[in-house]
């Protein structure tokens, strides 16, 4: 009898025990639940009320510590343990995701609107750290954003019930156009941040690439611009054209890889050529050099900017109207890369109307007010593969771009990362028609290489294609300076491309092809990465498929397997260039 009143009262109690785990886990989430919806409140005040600062602040902090209550409640065990639940589990994750990464993304927008806003309100010199800050608030901000991103990705609407499906679509559309933005931003602040903070006067080299005429580094250089940073104030000293370049006479580019010289036929003492290798800081230091030993003046720095960058520049400082055409940052690419050569045939004028382009964008940035909102809204629309690079005379400063991934440093690293370029070699401006597709897959384990490192069979194939329609171009857009002396004339819209693919570090290539015929293509080194470049003719609408197939380390000299999940770096081109990676098996090391 005792027995059974001690299993009566044992299950009253665990009968008791689980009612209030259950209310315990329904407050939660009715919290969670009420805290998400105070936190789209406020931010909707932030909304409506952008242009006043107090208000925007009180909002942005309520909305904080909302998500905070809401994070708070999803990363609970108890209410963790509902996700499992059949049927309305996925809603229970979902609202989790939401706000944990709400809450991150919320806190890091909230100190990059402080100490912007303490940035505007400053009287005279800027304060370096107050700009670091905001550095770092940025590059937080970009972060959550990205694992926002990659978490909403795996989320599936359709499994959602309560009305959320909706809700997370557009979520999930909001935080994938916000990324974007942030990931084109994001090196355009570290770089900003390192000329405003910079000490007593520098002065800074702004190479324009023009992305319709390609090479490795984005472009070749259009234009140039010299501005002046005295303790954070910035300014226009000095602007000029790709002709005035080649006026001042070759570069000494005795500093330039002697293995690289030769692999894609330039001629590194032209200004023009000096970007044909993925490495960012070779181009730095022969611009550097350039300059250096035709003006005698030492440069802080080198920024290379393509078509991509100046819309979003145009954005922030405002409209410009040269000789009648009225240019924004919807019209500027196009303007640039494709309608100037139909409107002005006479190289001489094309050239001086770029040159004034150039000149009226930076004295907008450096004497009005730049307009923000515009900024990051052509920022959430991207539609180039434009990537923003910088390089530094100042060893600690070029380190500290190296570390931050904005220097376009190729590493010297042993693992799987891969990069493809492409070099314009026609002379031309096609490449505003050209597209390109990549894919990375790696093989099978158990290869060795000709060094002995343990290896897997991998390959690389890429797709381009040249656009150009076959008639109706301007005559500027189509020559073909490669057209050798004797030979019929090349058809119009045709073009030559050296498509260069970098191997990872230490691989050996086992075979080339195009269309799937072997081929022989050209080889070298370039920072330990084996170079492997395809000269390849492209008719009008023509696509070529490359392949390279070789053996890639999985381990370094020590034997020790290489880690990290493969990346391939897809070159700066007008047109975004689209790649795919697929890992391979786990390999192992025989010992």
């Amino acid at each position: 009898m005792r027995l059974n009143t001690r299993k009566r009262k044992a299950i009253a109690l665990t009968a008791v025990a689980l009612v209030l785990v259950f209310l315990y886990g329904v407050i939660r989430l009715i919290i969670m639940g009420a805290s998400l919806g105070s936190t789209y409140d406020e931010l909707k005040k932030v909304q409506a009320s952008s242009s006043d600062f107090n208000s925007v602040a009180g909002s942005l902090a309520k909305a904080v510590n909302a998500s905070a209550a809401a994070a708070s409640a999803a990363d609970d065990p108890i209410v963790q343990t509902w996700n499992w639940i059949p049927f309305i589990g996925s809603d229970f994750a979902a609202l989790g995701t939401v706000s944990r990464d709400g809450h991150k993304i919320l806190q890091a927008a909230e100190q990059v609107f402080n100490y912007t806003n303490n940035l505007k309100q400053a009287k005279g010199k800027l304060n370096a750290n107050t700009v670091a800050a905001l550095r770092d608030s940025v590059v937080s901000l970009n972060d959550s954003l990205q694992t926002a991103n990659g978490d909403f990705a795996g989320i599936k609407p359709a499994d959602l019930h309560f009305g959320l499906a909706d809700k997370v679509t557009t979520a999930k559309a909001l935080i994938s156009k916000t990324a974007s933005a942030m990931n084109v931003a994001t090196p355009m602040v570290k770089i900003g941040a390192a000329l405003i903070g910079a000490q007593g006067t520098q002065h800074w080299f702004i190479a324009t690439q023009n992305l319709a005429e390609a090479r490795a580094q984005g472009g070749i250089i259009g234009a140039y611009a010299i501005v002046t940073i005295n303790n954070g104030k910035i300014s226009l000293s000095r602007f000029g054209s790709d002709i005035e370049l080649l006026g001042m006479g070759p570069i000494n580019y005795s500093s330039y890889p002697q293995e690289l010289r030769e692999l894609w036929g330039v001629n590194l003492a032209d200004w023009r050529d000096i970007n044909a290798s993925a490495n960012a800081p070779y181009a730095g230091q022969l611009v550097f050099d350039g300059w250096k030993q035709h003006t005698g003046e030492s440069l802080d720095g080198v920024i290379f900017v393509g078509q991509g960058t100046v819309a979003h520049l145009a954005a922030a400082g405002g409209d410009i109207n040269v000789r009648g055409n009225a240019l924004n940052e919807n019209n500027i690419v196009d303007f640039l890369t494709k309608g100037i050569y139909a409107k002005y045939s006479d190289v001489g004028t094309k050239n001086a109307v770029v040159t004034e382009v150039m000149k009226a964008l930076f004295s907008n940035l450096t004497t009005k007010k730049v307009d923000t909102n515009a900024f990051f809204a052509n920022l959430a629309s991207e539609k180039t593969g434009d990537r923003l690079v910088a390089w530094s005379s100042h060893k600690d400063v070029e380190q500290s771009f190296a570390e931050q991934g904005v220097a376009g440093v190729v590493s010297t690293h042993m693992g799987p990362n891969a990069l493809v370029t492409v070099n314009n070699a026609g002379g031309n401006k096609l490449e505003a028609y050209a597209h390109l597709t990549a894919t990375y897959d790696q093989g099978k384990c158990g290869a060795v290489t000709f060094e002995g490192y343990y290896a897997r069979e991998s390959q690389i194939v890429v797709n381009v294609t040249n656009a150009a329609p076959k008639s109706g171009l301007p005559a500027y857009v189509t020559p073909r300076l490669d057209q050798d002396f004797g030979l019929a004339p090349r058809p119009k819209g045709s073009n030559r491309e050296l498509i260069s693919i970098y191997g990872p570090v230490g691989s050996n290539d086992n075979g080339f092809f195009v269309n799937g015929k072997s081929y022989f293509a050209s080889a070298g080194v370039d920072r330990g990465h084996p170079v492997w470049v395809f000269d390849i003719e492209l008719q009008p609408g023509e696509t070529k498929q490359l392949k390279v197939k070789f053996l890639e380390p999985i381990a370094d000299q020590n034997a020790e397997l290489l880690k990290g999940q493969p990346t391939l770096t897809p070159p700066i081109m007008l047109n975004p260039a689209r790649v795919f990676v697929n890992a391979g098996p786990q390999c192992s090391v025989k010992k």
